[in-house]
């Protein structure tokens, strides 16, 4: 296990280099995006590249042994037993097109579990982080799930990315709850969730960059995160250089949600 100080001394230099990446991207005058995969139409900015350099030219400045897996640089290893997981700008849609959401998130990984986790909104100056097993906080006030149960008022973050008709799950999930939302961020719908302003979130396109910070923010704050089936998300099975690669798909409710239920709705066994 991770002794508590040398969480502490990660966290502040995420927080510093999550607040310095931040604001360094709302400066940008140009963010026009280019086409990284054609196929599932993402795309990628000058300022995802510098937010990311920004972040690991910290990291290797005070931590030369920790591994990083980032959204644009991909996987630098080490040897240390921690690694840091990064999204130099989750939500880089709608920073390309001007709309102020997007978020700078650093999930900190040590033993398969995030340990470290925080999310700086830029546009806001809104600082979300946690330490397992120290609580979750936005701008220093501590954050407790909503502790609402499943019913057709529940309000859920639905950021699934597909081309043509949208899969069976997301169908179902318009069909049998009234409200939802799309922040373009599942970071960002995660945060939302520690908040107490959403009951829950998920997607199937998300990477482990997308969603590592936030869910320990969920989970610190009373909330579970899991796949679609149930299955624990962490600790983590695969390699790092896997998830590089492979997507992620993710649940994440207040804690109070009925999880059979979720269950048959997600994966259609009723």
């Amino acid at each position: 296990m991770s002794d508590r100080s040398s969480l502490d001394s990660r966290l502040a230099l995420a927080t510093q280099a999550a607040t310095e990446a931040g604001r360094l991207i709302v400066q940008q005058t140009d963010r026009r995006g280019t086409l990284k995969d054609d196929r599932l139409r993402e795309i990628v900015t000058e300022a995802d590249r510098a937010s990311e350099r920004l972040i690991i030219d910290a990291i290797r400045s005070h931590f030369p042994a920790d591994a990083m897996l980032g959204e644009e640089f991909g996987l630098q290893p080490g040897s240390s037993g921690y690694a840091w997981v990064i999204d130099p700008i989750d939500g880089t849609t709608n920073y390309a097109h001007g709309i102020p959401i997007f978020v700078v998130s650093i999930g900190i990984v040590h033993e398969g579990r995030v340990v470290v986790g925080v999310v700086y909104d830029p546009n806001r100056n809104d600082t979300f982080k946690a330490v397992r097993g120290g609580g979750a906080f936005r701008n220093g006030e501590c954050l407790h799930t909503r502790t609402a149960p499943l019913s057709t008022r529940t309000l859920f973050g639905f950021s699934s990315r597909f081309i043509g008709p949208p899969p069976p799950h997301v169908v179902r999930v318009l069909e049998d709850f009234d409200e939802y939302r799309n922040l373009g961020s599942a970071a960002l719908h995660l945060c939302a969730i520690a908040c107490g302003w959403l009951d829950g979130a998920f997607s199937d396109s998300t990477k482990l960059w997308d969603i590592a910070a936030g869910s320990l923010l969920v989970e610190e704050a009373g909330g579970r995160i899991t796949r679609f089936d149930g299955a624990p998300v962490f600790p983590l099975t695969q390699t790092l250089s896997e998830y590089a690669v492979d997507r992620l798909p993710f649940l994440a409710t207040n804690g109070h949600l009925d999880h059979a239920a979720l269950k048959a709705i997600f994966t259609g066994e009723r």
